[in-house]
């Protein structure tokens, strides 16, 4: 703060405007009362916000829900995302497989 490194603010302590900030690295963020609180995670098919609420294991949120991220193999469309370093092709998730060349 003010070009000065300062230690985070831990759970429950007080924040906001001109105070120290929460420790993000442990997943807290300032709530409506002006005190470091613990983000909650959500598993697929819970609710979530993408500020507040975040999604857990390997899920996203999407529309207000975490969605589960497609295995390889797994039927997949334009809204589905496949799991990490891979895509969907045909509407099957392949892993590795960025793009098709022809030639």
């Amino acid at each position: 703060m003010g070009g000065a490194c300062v230690v985070a603010a831990v759970l429950g302590a007080r924040c906001g405007a001109g105070m120290t900030p929460c420790d993000v690295h442990q997943g807290l963020y300032c709530d409506s009362t002006g005190t470091c609180a613990q983000r909650p995670f959500a598993k697929a098919g819970q609710a979530c916000d993408r500020t507040r609420t975040l999604c857990a294991g390997g899920s996203y949120c999407e529309d207000g829900v975490c969605r589960q991220l497609v295995s390889d193999g797994g039927r997949c469309d334009e809204l589905d995302f496949c799991q990490v370093r891979s895509s969907c092709q045909g509407n099957v998730c392949v892993f590795g497989k960025v793009c098709d060349r022809a030639g």
